[in-house]
């Protein structure tokens, strides 16, 4: 007797949105539900993730006026944590005879267009945090966590180390110098790339680095 015939949802930031065509077929005739207070009712349907159904009162209910039929419509609630079966919609929509003569087809059908909207929380964007690139690269200067090149410099081998990426745009001959240890031991199963500079005076070497990560000399 009611059959949902229409779903077309819509999600927007803050809410979602859900169109039903809801039809009540036969709702002219004399001896659909005669009695005041009786209703009708539609099947549960799932519309903006929750569950609902249209309750009618085809001559109103047993409270409304009591001169004239006056249809009661109500959207319902059918979720787990509904507290009542009434729901929210019109007590005295109208006059039973307006609708047949005004809404119902030839057929005696009665098509009602239900709107729904459920507020849903606003969900937060997560953007990454803003560093700016000076203290990127003085963070990542001598983490030998997240380094890729490892540098022994002088007679004594001090050990630095630094990352590609940084020297290539910044020390491009230094960076040069790297290709070619590289290749030198392109059977080496090592990750990291090692460049032994024996001739370079650690000082010297230690002050280049400071240059290149920072773009400050450290006196």
């Amino acid at each position: 007797m009611a059959e949902v015939l229409v779903d077309d949802n819509v999600g927007t930031g803050t809410s979602a949105r859900s169109y039903r065509m809801v039809i009540f077929q036969g709702f002219i005739l004399k001896t659909l539900l005669e009695e005041r207070g009786k209703y009708i009712k539609t099947e549960k349907v799932v519309a903006c993730g929750h569950t609902w159904y249209l309750k009618m009162y085809p001559r109103g209910r047993s409270d409304s006026n009591a001169d004239t039929e006056n249809v009661s419509v109500y959207l319902c609630y059918a979720g787990t944590n509904a507290t009542t079966t009434r729901g929210n919609g019109f007590f005295d929509l109208t006059s039973r005879d307006k609708i047949i003569k005004n809404d119902c087809d030839v057929a005696g059908m009665l098509k009602i267009t239900i709107e729904i909207e459920v507020a849903v929380e606003k969900r937060n964007t997560w953007y990454p945090r803003f560093i700016p690139s000076d203290i990127i690269q003085t963070k990542l200067y001598g983490s030998k966590e997240s380094s890729d090149v490892t540098f022994f410099v002088g007679q004594l081998q001090k050990e630095y180390v630094g990352h590609k990426c940084i020297i290539l745009f910044r020390a491009k001959t230094l960076h040069e110098l790297i290709i070619t240890a590289a290749a030198a031991a392109a059977a080496d199963t090592k990750d990291e790339t090692e460049l032994e500079l024996p001739d370079m005076d650690e000082s010297i070497f230690e002050v280049l680095l400071d240059l290149v990560n920072d773009g400050m000399i450290m006196m």
